[in-house]
């Protein structure tokens, strides 16, 4: 049963931490119900900026102790919270009908998965140690698979963004040398489950000799991962760096945008209430822009789970 619930928990891992697949080509029926969700999430963004924009209104409007304003912006932040709820509605119905029309796709990248991992767990316990490595890839492939198609199929709403930035050649260097030693560190995480699976199958065939060579190869192979790790932590932090400039100034831009909408607010501006909310939102979408372009390609694999191993 451990060796079950490590077999299980490694897959997990590996089918959140790799590079994605080719996703399965989606049949008619799954990319017109995208279609549907997509247009029904546009209306919920939208309908969800009105109440945004009504609950400003009205704070402005109690601020500035104008009563009868204030009266009618309850009414209409009351109306636009209902087709609000409406268009919530309509939209979760319409992610069911998506996730029921997928199930197919899914479930069969599932099962794939779960193949995988029987045929891992029982070269495991056969003590096959020669069929480890191929059946970790064909689990690592399987997880890849479910990864891709799940976000081929519900992500389906593109984010909004700001102008890319211009980056400097010494931030493209910088993001060079972290996405190289980002697949470093891949590489030596894929090598220790290897030798965790390998002690695994020693240890249940009864093998001494082999479980002592196995742990030494697992300490050495723990040892280079942490230097790994210091290495990817170092190159981010020098990309951190390298990319102030840029991220400082957006910041800035967001501040200061801010800091004109609460004072439209406080002055019941209200007619500049609008026009002041999307800067507020232009910025933080730049701000998000360029963070994406500096650290996206940096980082394929989760930085928070480095930060883990750091400390084992």
């Amino acid at each position: 049963m451990q060796n079950k619930f490590l077999i299980a928990a490694l897959g997990t891992f590996i089918s959140f931490t790799a590079t994605a697949q080719t996703p399965t080509v989606l049949p008619p029926s799954v990319v017109t119900d995208q279609a549907a969700v997509k247009a029904d999430a546009a209306i919920v963004q939208t309908d969800s900026s009105k109440v945004q924009l009504d609950e400003i209104q009205l704070q402005a409007d109690k601020d500035a102790h104008n009563s009868t304003a204030e009266a009618a912006d309850k009414a209409t932040l009351s109306a636009d919270k209902a087709n609000l709820s409406v268009a919530l509605s309509i939209e979760r119905t319409a992610q069911h009908q998506l996730a029921t029309a997928a199930s197919t796709i899914l479930n069969a990248d599932k099962t794939a998965v779960q193949n995988a991992n029987s045929q891992l767990e029982a070269d495991v316990k056969a003590d096959k140690t020669a069929a480890l490595a191929a059946d970790l890839t064909a689990l690592q492939n399987a997880g890849k698979q479910l990864s891709a198609d799940r976000t081929a199929i519900f992500a389906v709403t593109p984010s909004p963004s700001g102008t890319p930035p211009t980056l400097s050649s010494t931030i493209t260097a910088a993001q060079a040398t972290a996405a190289s030693d980002a697949g470093t560190v891949q590489a030596a995480q894929n090598k220790i489950e290897l030798d965790v699976l390998t002690l695994q199958a020693d240890r249940i065939a009864g093998n001494a000799t082999a479980v002592a060579a196995d742990k030494t190869a697992l300490s050495a192979d723990s040892a280079s991962l942490r230097t790994d790790v210091a290495a990817l932590h170092t190159a981010v932090g020098q990309l951190r760096t390298d990319a102030q400039p840029i991220l400082s100034a957006d910041k800035t831009v967001l501040q200061t945008a801010i800091t004109q909408l609460n004072a439209a607010i406080r002055a019941d501006n209200t007619s500049a209430l609008s026009a002041d909310r999307l800067a507020v939102i232009n910025a933080q979408l730049q701000l998000h822009t360029d963070q994406h372009a500096i650290f996206g390609p940096a980082l394929p694999v989760s930085i928070q789970s480095f930060n883990q191993l750091r400390h084992r």
